[in-house]
């Protein structure tokens, strides 16, 4: 124990060693509470938010790519349930309207007839008239002709 003791001693080593070790202590633990504890505390969470980032931007992108191909499905039957929809209805709308036309054209033809057979009727009617009244017209025309009444 003497050699050490001589040996600290020729270092320069003397008694305010323990007033040098305490100061560091207070020091290295002041230092660590106030520097190293909230660096390596910072870093910690930098680490997690940016590699858990990442991560979460992984899955992100996957659920993106999932819910796009779900959207896409549902679009698409979507669409032709719509088309369907729309075919259906325009056939019931060319059924409707091959209906309404057969019946405007029922109603016209008879129509047409009913006003055909009206036509004949007065036309029948008119000749009666003008058979009837040739005598008299002729009578009138060669008693103008002749310049003297050809009635009687």
């Amino acid at each position: 124990m003497d050699i050490v003791v001589s040996l600290l001693r020729s270092l320069g080593v003397n008694s305010t060693i323990w007033f040098q070790l305490g100061c560091f202590v207070v020091a290295y633990l002041a230092v660590t509470q106030l520097v190293f504890k909230p660096y390596l505390r910072a870093h910690g969470e930098r680490q997690k938010r940016t590699v858990g980032g990442e991560e979460n931007a992984a899955k992100t992108v996957e659920e993106i790519g999932l819910l796009q191909g779900q959207y896409e499905s549902k679009v698409r039957s979507l669409n032709n349930e719509i088309r369907g929809i729309y075919d259906a209805s325009r056939a019931e709308a060319g059924k409707r309207y091959e209906e309404t036309m057969s019946a405007a054209r029922k109603q016209a033809d008879a129509t047409l007839e009913t006003n055909r057979t009206q036509i004949a009727t007065q036309v029948e009617v008119a000749e009666r008239a003008l058979k009837a009244e040739v005598p008299t017209m002729g009578i009138a025309i060669a008693s103008r002709l002749a310049g003297k009444d050809l009635s009687t």
